[in-house]
């Protein structure tokens, strides 16, 4: 198939484009370089308006047309650059028998997957099936592909440090090939070896600053987040654990933190700030998060990014799952990590 250019591709279906830049999004396959206009400033991405808008895709673009082989849709800061000067957020929709091709890349990504059947992801020839609610790491480097071999499509959210990364030069390498599954049993090997909370096995070492485990199933997360809110409720986060690598007990990434957090309904939480950025995705649940003042609502399948040190307090009007990321692995080794709580006015805004 001819590679197309990003240009040709947009001209092809312009009031299409433009609907996706109103829902500030673009597509990853026809993407113009990326413009900072000013410091980024919180915002929501509406899944309800941009998943129709994704699902559209597929009569504007056929999987590879483009170099850029992915039907992803970029979150833009209204500001410019990505979703944040650090991660580059996104989403992207693979339709039962497309197939996304291999490559690798500096950049590091991280996938959670919002739901769907039949989606799965080749890295390093091993398989991993792709459940609602599963967070699946793609470390720097290692060759990987999607496809889909079920009966519906499936939808997931990316989270790569592409901005940062891109700081000192993005690189990219295609293959040609499909990757061969090469690992003979359903589940990942980090899987097997890491299949018990709070055990190792004997001799075990993290080969990079990366996880070994780059499976994480939704199952585990509910469970260890449920059992954590019967020990009593945090006033800032309510319930919230964090994906770590299993032999270190670090973050999973070296430029990602990831965590599953639990607002139970009625749920009001204090104010707090971070230096860093973060993106909270809308698992399940409705409410609004105040930043800075300022009230942002949100209802599953939405993402909601709160810029550096701001201000911020969650509130839930039902049960409510939230996968949170943020930068802080970037910023801890050189001491440049600091929050701080809210103590004025009851600890609210």
């Amino acid at each position: 198939m001819t590679i197309l250019d990003a240009r040709t591709l947009m001209d092809r279906a312009p009031e299409y484009h433009a609907r996706l830049n109103a829902m500030a999004t673009e597509a990853l396959w026809a993407h113009d370089p990326w413009v900072i206009k000013g410091p980024p400033v919180a915002h929501v991405w509406r899944y309800k308006y941009i998943l129709p808008l994704m699902m559209e895709s597929k009569i504007h673009y056929t999987m590879g047309e483009a170099e850029e082989d992915r039907r992803a849709l970029n979150y833009l800061n209204p500001k410019g650059g990505g979703s944040s000067p650090t991660c580059l957020a996104g989403i992207q929709v693979i339709f039962p028998g497309e197939f996304a091709d291999c490559h690798r890349h500096s950049a590091s990504a991280c996938r959670f997957v919002v739901g769907g059947d039949g989606g799965f992801t080749v890295q390093d020839g091993q398989r991993y099936t792709m459940g609602a609610g599963d967070l699946i790491l793609t470390p720097s480097w290692i060759w990987h592909d999607h496809g889909n071999d079920g009966k519906e499509p499936t939808v997931w959210m990316d989270y790569t440090d592409m901005m940062f990364i891109s700081w000192g030069g993005l690189f990219r390498e295609d293959s040609d090939e499909i990757q061969q599954v090469t690992w003979p049993h359903k589940l990942p090997e980090s899987n097997m070896r890491f299949a018990a909370s709070g055990m190792l096995p004997v001799g075990s070492q993290s080969p990079t600053v990366n996880s070994p485990q780059l499976l994480y199933p939704w199952a585990q997360a509910e469970a260890a987040v449920r059992s954590l809110l019967q020990v009593g409720q945090d006033p800032y986060d309510c319930a919230m654990v964090e994906y770590i690598n299993p032999v270190t007990g670090g973050h999973c990434t070296a430029t990602q933190a990831h965590y599953m957090q639990l607002l139970v309904k009625g749920f009001h939480g204090k104010a707090r700030r971070r230096t860093g950025y973060s993106h909270c995705h809308i698992v399940r649940g409705s409410g609004y998060t105040i930043i800075a003042g300022q009230r942002f609502d949100w209802e599953s399948g939405d993402t909601l990014m709160i810029p550096n040190w701001t201000w911020y307090e969650h509130v839930a009007h039902d049960e409510t799952f939230i996968h949170h990321t943020n930068d802080s692995p970037i910023r801890e080794p050189f001491g440049l990590h600091r929050e701080e709580v809210l103590t004025e006015n009851g600890g609210h805004q």
